[in-house]
């Protein structure tokens, strides 16, 4: 069947600057770095999350003048983003097992 012959239809207009060939793109060849610095920095966040929180609950404690949805807001977040990192470990772990497990 030609698709030509299709009442309506016709060739698709060539787009400049569109080549066959991906050379434009570019990958940085690194050993991994950046993906290490991902995850330090994720799990950084996380404990500056929950330092935050258990600062809070110690001032709330102690009688310091805090209002107690901060706390619980706080303490909320910190939750949270643990949960979430052990989702992300949980998803990693998950990955190492499937690609140990494919054949060579």
């Amino acid at each position: 069947m030609d698709v030509g012959k299709i009442i309506g239809a016709a060739p698709l207009p060539k787009i400049d600057g569109v080549s066959n060939k991906a050379n434009f793109i570019k990958v940085d060849k690194n050993d991994g770095n950046d993906f290490l610095e991902s995850i330090k920095k994720g799990l950084d966040s996380v404990k500056n999350i929950q330092d935050e929180a258990d600062n809070k609950i110690q001032q709330a404690i102690s009688g310091n003048d805090i209002e107690i949805s901060e706390v619980m807001i706080s303490t909320l977040k910190a939750e949270m983003s643990m949960q979430l990192t052990m989702q992300v470990r949980n998803k990693l772990v998950d990955a190492y097992q499937e690609i140990t497990r494919m054949p060579i």
